[in-house]
């Protein structure tokens, strides 16, 4: 065969059932540096690396994590209108995640497509439980009561509403757990990761967001952000949204045509996994003998 142009022999190294395909090609391209200057005389390049895509792949999937959680701090910030508060809630996304790659490696799961798409997923929900908590000692501040017996009593109002919707959303992904099948390899990572995530946001939720707020002590924020003119418009807004009876109608033919789209088989064809593409391009080409 030819390589650059120059005749060479194709090697090829296929990884064991078990091992890991990108520490494997890190390996296999070490090894390459190594031969190379052992014997200048021969010259080994790596046409083919699985290892690349599955990183590029990974690398990409992070960083719509970080977007993710980047946009989730923005409208925090444009409907509080508090930065100490955006920060104070801010918290439970960067240490939930910390405390899932825990979970993960002491679990056995590998950083993947499927974990990570998992974080993807419930990085949004990683604010809900501290928005609620937050919510509640904002309610306490603004009676009166001091910044310690605020964080106290309101995250203790609420705690068991927040493990209540927690668990019923970890309950929703416990039986993927048990599929035995190719679909429970590849959704059991996912998850892991979307009820690791948000078990670990309500324990911070519960725990170090009150500390924080106490620490803080923004109660003539809290005032100003319950009666700040932006919130009562958006208030306002919604209110009349849900009152009208237009939007009533146009909510309840909204559903009817959905209803009536599934009724009449109106949805889109069935696959296994969708249709990728892969930055490569194999061609075959046979020529006559000689």
């Amino acid at each position: 065969m030819r390589v650059n142009g120059k005749r060479g022999l194709y090697v090829g190294i296929r990884k064991q059932a078990n091992a890991n395909t990108v520490e494997v090609s890190r390996r296999v391209l070490e090894e390459i540096e190594a031969i190379n200057q052992t014997f200048p005389q021969i010259t080994v390049v790596s046409v083919i690396n699985q290892g690349n895509l599955i990183e590029r792949s990974i690398a990409n999937v992070a960083r719509s994590v970080l977007y993710g959680g980047g946009l989730a701090i923005v409208v925090l910030l444009f409907f509080l209108r508090s930065i100490r508060s955006t920060l104070v809630i801010s918290l439970s996304i960067p240490i939930s995640i910390i405390a899932t790659f825990a979970l993960i490696y002491f679990g056995g799961f590998t950083l993947n497509l499927m974990t990570l798409g998992g974080l993807a997923l419930g990085a949004g929900m990683l604010v809900d439980n501290a928005i609620v908590v937050v919510e509640s000692i904002f309610r306490r501040r603004a009676e009166g009561a001091p910044p310690g017996d605020a964080a106290s009593e309101g995250a203790g109002a609420v705690a068991g509403a927040i493990a209540a919707s927690t668990l019923t959303t970890c309950v929703v992904f416990l039986p993927v757990l048990f599929i035995r099948e190719e679909a429970g390899q590849l959704y059991s990572d996912v998850a892991v990761a979307i009820s690791a995530s948000i078990l670990a946001s309500m324990l911070v939720a519960i725990t170090l967001i009150p500390t924080a707020s106490a620490r803080l002590a923004f109660g003539s924020e809290s005032r100003e952000h319950a009666n700040s003119p932006l919130r009562q418009r958006v208030l306002a807004m919604v209110d009349s949204l849900i009152a009208t009876p237009r939007r009533r109608l146009a909510t309840v033919a909204v559903t009817v045509m959905a209803s009536g789209a599934v009724i009449l088989g109106l949805t889109p064809p069935a696959e296994y996994l969708p249709e990728g593409e892969e930055p490569k391009t194999f061609a075959s080409m046979s020529a006559p003998p000689g």
